[in-house]
């Protein structure tokens, strides 16, 4: 019979290998699929209904420019961009983004300014699709964002009904720049982190926006 030893050994071998292996394809799956979807998102479904949502996530190129013209399709939508400095105000967000956005627009947007990170993101946004009565979520991100980001809404929130609209920053159009790859990189670092954390720990209080 082989010894408890020898089977911790023959399990960690494996587990290296399996890494060893993955870990490099997986990489490869996550940059193709952040840096070839399109500039332009798809049309978004109709959504109309008074428990859908649009919610975007600050920190990358573009995702509050998309978030305000989805607001402008869909004006009957609120919109909480989850993220926003505490000191910082509505004009300096959706002035340089869009200098004709409608002012009636703006009492259809919540600044959201106590999440940290994504996971105080996605705590923010549950708490403010609960206050609104949400239950369907559009969620605006950049590509190589959106992955961790539907993980951290699955192990917080897997009541709400999640629809992506991945947004790909032009900076990822230059696949071969060091900057991409270290943003890819340390993206993929987080995502690993998150699977592996969520699979550790059971969800924390919805509504603890600490970081």
């Amino acid at each position: 019979m082989m010894s408890r030893l020898r089977w911790k050994t023959v399990l960690l071998t494996s587990s290296l290998s399996i890494i060893l292996l993955v870990g490099p394809i997986g990489f490869l799956c996550f940059c193709l699929n952040a840096a070839l979807r399109p500039l332009s998102p798809p049309v978004l479904p109709h959504v109309a209904s008074p428990h859908d949502g649009l919610v975007v996530l600050t920190g990358g190129e573009d995702r509050i420019t998309t978030a305000l013209h989805l607001l402008q399709d869909h004006p009957d939508l609120p919109l909480l961009i989850s993220g926003v400095a505490p000191q910082t105000h509505m004009q300096p967000i959706i002035g340089p983004k869009i200098t004709s956005f409608p002012s009636h627009l703006r009492k259809q947007i919540t600044l959201g300014r106590r999440a940290i990170g994504t996971v105080g993101n996605v705590r923010e946004t549950e708490q403010w699709a609960h206050d609104h009565h949400l239950t369907h979520i559009v969620l605006i991100t950049s590509t190589y964002h959106m992955p961790r980001a539907l993980l951290e809404f699955h192990y917080v929130a897997p009541h709400l009904d999640m629809t992506p609209y991945p947004v790909r920053a032009q900076s990822l159009s230059h696949l071969w720049n060091k900057r991409t790859w270290a943003i890819l990189t340390r993206e993929y670092i987080k995502l690993l982190g998150a699977i592996i954390r969520s699979s550790m720990h059971t969800p924390q209080h919805p509504y603890d926006l600490t970081p």
